[in-house]
This record gives structure tokens, C-alpha cells and sequence, in this order.
């Protein structure tokens, strides 16, 4: 399931004459977009407007009999071309439960699988598919790749590693990680506390810019459900990441933040759950990152218009007037040099002739007067 079904709306009718206005769609080749368990409606109007962008999901959680015992976890992640994507926006809501298993088996019982208690009455893979995926997302945020994210608290499910007829818990090193913020390290319990907390009265902090504006116009019935505390890795100044808060509630607390790679500028955005989500994310990639970011936008002319002489210093115009003047002196320069080329060669155009011609012509062919 690449996106979540929302509550389908009645379509209205097309204009007459609709389609014949309809014109052939720009693609725009970067950046490459990612959107995993996101709502259908928010890949929608980035398609529209010609964006690369593809639907994704980390797993379809699903529902069982609530007793004592294990049940095999199933593979149903969906990421297409997760490994190039340039930009990456996870909504953390949780899927609603599908009444049974989805996807496929990955092993038989007798060999080694994940498994799941069912003393919850449910099941959600997602954690495993991160850990699974994790490296890759690592990797992008290494190389200045950009997530948003619409936050949850963070949750934990037991997870066992082993077969049907010897079932061990899997503890190493990782086992921190299996929740549902497990797919960047950056975003683990070694480097931020993720706490629930609810409600929507959120401001912006200061100095913001340039995503203050954006969250601000999306306040309006916008809810938190998490708080965000950096721990020691991203609060040194000294450190590669760092954490800013972004947004927060009436106590202080950071329900929307960010985090940063000072070297590679990865950028990881942590939001609450805005109103609408389509016109934020639209608006967030069509107008503010590439300001933000402009090495995954190429192809931007949003600010094609400071171009214009208009807008330009009288410095800069007095430069471009003596490039001018040089480029046409130089083209008068050329032209002036490919007329005496034209010249000569009809001037001496005989001596090709005598290369040329067979001997019997040799006699018509003789120097211009």
C-alpha cells in the first residue's frame, strides 16, 4: 500500500471543453521525491505541477486474536527507488490495521524469521522494514538529502529473531532501534527523546526563517502528539548534527524541530500533524526548499525574475554594458576576419583548380585577372 485511503470525495464534473485545455505536463527530473504511508491526496498535486515523485510504505499493520504466543511477520514494504531519492517525507500516523496479514512470507517456520507477540492484538512490521532500510536512509542524509516528518510519539513492539520451534529474543547492539523512528540513526534514543504529549496550541520560535512563515500559515487546526529533547549528540556545538526547535507548545517544549548535518547539509524536519497536508507539502517543496536547498532544484526559476535588469545593482549594470560592448566588438571583429577569408579564397581559387582538374581541362583554368 503505497499511500493511505482517505474519505473519498464526490468528483465534480468537468467544464465543457476541459480537456481540450488540458496541456502536456513538464517534468521535472530533481528533486527525486519520496512519500511513505502520506495520504493519497499529497502526491497528487506534486504530480500535477510535474514533480519525480513516488508513493511509498514502510508496512501494513494488521489486527490478531489477542492471546500468548508468536506469530511470523510478514513483508509488505513498498519503496521504490529508495536508495536515490533526494527528498524523503514519512508520515508516522499508524496505518489503520489491516484483518489480516499482508504481503508475503520472507522464510519458512523452520528458518530464521522476525517474529511478533500477538499479546497486543496487533502487529505493525514497520519498525523491522526501518531497521531494514535504515542504511540507505543514513546514506542520504549524508549526502544532503532532506526529510520531512509527521511525528508520533515513539513506540515499541517485541520483536523475535529465531524459528517456530525455537524462538529467541534477537538482543544486540540494534535492538534500540526497532521502533517507529528506527529509520535514521540521527533520529534514534542515543540522539533525541521523542515523549508523547497532545494538544494545538503551537507558536513558532524565533528566528525560523525561511520555514517560519510556511508553519505559520499552518497553525490553524494543526495537533502535536510528541515533544522533542535533543540529547548530548545534538546539542554540542562541536557535534555534526545539531537541533533547532521550530515550533512550540504553551510550555516551552519543542513539538516541531530540526535537525542538521553541518557537513553534509542533511536536513531533517520534524513537524505536528498540519490540517492540510497536500497544499504544506506543495507549498514546502515548491516554494521554500528550493530556496533552502537549491542543489536538488536545477531546474527552479522562482527567482528567475532577480535576473532582470530592473532588479540589478548599478555596479553589476555598468560590467554587463562593458561585456555588451566587448562581445560586440568582438562579432564585428569576426566578421570583418571571415570577409577577407571569403576574399581571398576567390582570389586564388585557381590554384585548387590545378590540383583538381584532368589535363585535358588544365588550359581553361588560369589566374583571374
Amino acid at each position: 500500500m503505497p499511500f493511505r485511503k482517505t474519505k473519498e470525495k464526490r468528483s465534480e464534473p468537468k467544464s465543457a471543453g476541459a480537456d481540450k485545455q488540458d496541456r502536456p505536463i513538464k517534468k521535472i527530473p530533481k528533486p527525486k521525491i519520496l512519500l511513505i504511508d502520506c495520504p493519497i491526496e499529497t502526491i497528487e498535486p506534486l504530480l500535477t505541477a510535474g514533480f519525480n515523485a513516488v508513493g511509498g510504505s514502510f508496512g501494513q499493520p494488521f489486527s490478531v486474536e489477542m492471546r500468548d504466543g508468536l506469530i511470523q511477520i510478514p513483508s509488505s514494504v513498498s519503496l521504490p527507488n529508495c536508495s536515490e531519492q533526494e527528498i524523503v517525507i514519512v508520515d508516522l500516523t499508524t496505518p489503520q490495521f489491516a484483518s489480516a496479514p499482508q504481503g508475503r512470507m520472507l522464510s519458512s517456520a523452520g528458518e530464521n524469521a522476525w517474529w511478533c507477540s500477538t499479546a497486543s492484538g496487533y502487529v505493525d512490521p514497520r519498525p523491522i522494514e526501518m531497521e531494514v532500510f535504515r542504511s540507505s536512509f543514513d546514506r542520504i542524509y549524508l549526502h544532503g538529502g532532506i526529510f520531512v516528518i509527521f511525528s508520533e510519539p515513539r513506540m515499541n513492539q517485541d520483536f523475535f529473531f529465531g524459528t517456530k520451534n525455537h524462538v529467541q529474543y534477537h538482543r544486540n547492539d540494534y535492538a534500540k532501534y526497532r521502533d517507529n523512528w528506527g529509520f535514521l540513526t540521527v533520529l534514534s534514543r542515543d540522539f533525541i527523546r521523542i515523549k508523547p504529549e497532545y494538544g494545538n496550541e503551537i507558536t513558532t520560535t524565533e528566528n525560523t526563517e525561511p520555514f517560519s512563515r510556511l508553519l505559520a500559515q499552518h497553525l490553524e487546526g494543526a495537533k502535536f502528539t510528541a515533544t522533542f529533547n535533543p540529547e548530548w549528540p545534538l546539542k554540542s556545538e562541536h557535534n555534526e548534527n545539531i537541533f533547532f526547535s521550530l515550533l512550540k507548545n504553551k510550555y516551552g517544549e519543542a513539538v516541531g524541530g530540526a535537525v542538521l548535518n553541518r557537513g553534509s547539509k542533511g536536513f531533517v524536519l520534524l513537524l505536528p500533524h498540519v490540517k492540510n497536508k497536500p497544499k504544506f507539502i506543495f507549498n514546502l517543496i515548491s516554494e521554500v526548499l528550493p530556496d533552502f536547498a537549491p542543489r536538488w532544484f536545477p531546474d527552479s526559476t522562482r527567482f528567475e525574475w532577480l535576473k532582470l535588469p530592473e532588479y540589478q545593482h548599478s555596479g553589476v549594470l555598468a560590467v554587463i554594458e562593458k561585456q555588451q560592448q566587448l562581445r560586440s566588438q568582438t562579432d564585428l571583429a569576426i566578421q570583418k576576419l571571415d570577409n577577407e577569408i571569403a576574399k581571398q579564397k576567390r582570389i586564388f581559387g585557381y590554384l585548387h583548380g590545378l590540383l583538381t582538374n584532368h589535363d585535358d581541362a588544365l588550359e581553361l583554368v588560369s589566374k583571374p585577372a
